[in-house]
């Protein structure tokens, strides 16, 4: 059902799967959002052609994200709607990355609410960098 987004969310990273592949991307991304942030700021400032199809891929890449947690969040419907329904492999694999990024979320989450409670009951305390 969702398989296309499956397999475009694994071909959005132009740079390959190592880490540093990952990490060129996301500076790409960084920068391309920082394009657009000036460019909200200042609105008769042009991109350069490298600038254009920078900010291009940056406004794709959250297209396909969009995408694909939209249909993440349908397949988990229909199949809380139906729970005899059976997910394929891409499917499958779609909705556990969700999940997992849901939970490391929500441990973050807690982990921040837990730094506070503890330097509210001991305002002496440093956080670390």
């Amino acid at each position: 059902m969702c398989s296309k987004q499956v397999n475009e969310g694994r071909g959005s990273n132009l740079f390959g799967k190592s880490q540093r592949g990952k990490e060129r991307w996301k500076e790409k991304l960084d920068r391309a959002k920082l394009l657009l942030e000036q460019k909200e700021a200042n609105p008769s400032m042009e991109f350069d052609a490298d600038e254009t199809i920078l900010v291009h891929q940056y406004k794709e890449s959250l297209r396909k994200e969009k995408e694909k947690r939209d249909c993440t969040m349908l397949l988990i419907q229909q199949k809380e709607a139906n729970p005899s329904m059976e997910f394929d492999a891409d499917e499958t694999i779609l909705v556990h990355q969700y999940k997992e990024k849901k939970r490391k979320e929500k441990e973050k989450s807690d982990c921040a609410m837990l730094l506070i409670q503890q330097k509210e009951a001991n305002p002496s305390m440093e956080f670390d960098a």
